[in-house]
């Protein structure tokens, strides 16, 4: 059985509907109830008295590891990395103390090289990388193969983190917010979801410990500002039909996401709200 924890993440939407489409067998877990995907999930308050209760009946084959709070979650720095790193010593202490009797392959997923990230916040950062940490304590036990999948920049639907560049612009565009570009001429790498979860299904994951890099002719690297442009081009062709640039309808089949945020304004809306008004009373 495939376990997702962090299932409520942009990420682990986008997998738990991928994962429910080729019906594979598969628990999803997370710590909210979930704004999409209902099917086999089980709320947890990642404990290890709560892991064991919902877990330890089940044989677990595959274990995706996505939970990671966000800023809004924790507005504390220190209680932020604490948290943080509770959860996932929580996981690994109750995945080391579980008998296990066939191999387990377990996937984290992290960032690109961490010299790379020099656009990323110390906190966020320091907090991934003591992750890793923890996560490669499970290569002590014989019956656990590590993978480690850095990725960059990724884009796609189902993003309701509204601290991140995509859906932030987009509920600009959607509800009149004010949106500032930060560093304009910061160059990024972008990889469509599509494309990434293509890559993660294609690849063997037989050895004990492996580092994954994403992307190679699928990444697009543009500057925000480009990026923000294209956002800004492909939102006006689905939400009012004005036609495309030549330079813009080369990136249909990258951009097509941005639909998803045009046909779903009520979720998108709703949650954008409930975000709002939580930075607001935080």
């Amino acid at each position: 059985m495939l376990v997702v924890f962090g299932s409520n993440s942009f990420i682990g939407n986008n997998f738990v509907n991928y994962i429910i489409k080729k019906r594979l067998e598969f628990l999803s877990i997370g710590e909210y109830d979930p704004v999409f995907f209902n099917l086999n999930f089980i709320k947890t308050d990642y404990s290890e008295e709560n892991l064991q209760e919902i877990l330890d009946d089940k044989t677990i084959s595959e274990i995706y590891m996505i939970k990671s709070l966000v800023r809004r979650d924790v507005i504390d720095r220190n209680l932020y990395k604490k948290k943080n790193i509770e959860i996932y010593n929580n996981l690994i202490n109750f995945l080391g103390d579980k008998k296990i009797k066939k191999n387990i392959t377990v996937h984290l997923f992290s960032i690109i090289e961490y010299e790379k990230n020099s656009e990323v916040n110390d906190l966020y950062l320091n907090t991934k990388i003591e992750q890793e940490f923890i996560v490669k304590s499970l290569l002590e036990k014989k019956n656990f193969s590590i993978n480690i999948h850095r990725i960059p920049t990724v884009v796609g639907p189902m993003d309701l983190n509204f601290s991140r560049l995509t859906p932030s612009y987009l509920a600009h565009k959607l509800f009149n917010h004010e949106f500032e570009i930060i560093n304009p001429n910061l160059e990024r790498e972008f990889l469509s979801m599509d494309s990434f979860i293509k890559e993660f299904y294609s690849r063997k994951y037989d050895k004990k410990y492996e580092e994954h890099l994403y992307g190679n002719e699928k990444i697009v690297k543009m500057t925000i500002s480009e990026y923000t442009y294209y956002l800004d081009s492909y939102f006006n062709y689905f939400a009012y039909g004005e036609q495309l640039d030549e330079s813009a309808s080369k990136l249909k089949n990258f951009f097509k996401f941005v639909n998803w945020y045009v046909e779903n304004k009520d979720v998108v809306k709703k949650n954008y709200n409930a975000w709002m008004n939580y930075s607001e009373v935080s």
